[in-house]
C-alpha cells in the first residue's frame, strides 16, 4: 500500500514550539526512566514541561498534568509491573537495534534475504 502525501509545508513557529516541547519532555523521561520504573510501577505517569505526574489511571495521570501545566500535551506511559522482552522481525531493511524503556526490552531484529540462483 504505497502512501499518500496530503499537506507538504513548513511547520508553524506553534508546531515547532510544541515539537521542542514534547523532545524535551521526551528527553527528560528517557534520563529519569530507571528511577521512575522502580519507583511507579503498576502505575500511569504524565510527564509535561519536565515534570513528572503519576496516577492510579491514565485519566488521573494526564489531568494532574494539565491541571499543572494547562495547554501542554503531556507524554502518558504505564509502567509495567516487571519487564519483558518483545521480538519483532523485519524483512524490509538489514539493521539491528535495541531500545529500552520501563521494563520491556524492546528487539527490533531485522535481515535481509537475497536468493541465490
Amino acid at each position: 500500500m504505497a502512501l499518500k502525501l496530503i499537506e507538504s509545508r513548513l511547520p508553524t513557529e506553534e508546531e515547532k514550539r510544541r515539537a521542542q516541547q514534547v523532545m524535551a519532555d521526551g528527553e527528560w523521561l528517557a534520563q529519569h526512566s530507571a528511577e521512575i520504573w522502580g519507583e511507579h510501577r503498576g502505575k500511569y505517569i504524565a510527564v509535561a514541561d519536565q515534570t513528572l505526574f503519576v496516577g492510579e489511571s491514565y485519566e488521573e495521570a494526564i489531568r494532574k498534568a494539565k491541571q499543572r501545566c494547562p495547554g501542554r500535551e503531556p507524554l502518558v506511559r504505564h509502567i509495567p509491573y516487571k519487564r519483558e522482552i518483545w521480538v519483532l522481525r523485519s524483512s524490509e531493511v538489514d539493521t539491528r537495534m535495541m531500545l529500552a524503556s520501563f521494563g520491556h526490552t524492546l528487539v527490533l531484529t531485522s535481515y535481509h534475504s537475497r536468493a541465490t540462483g
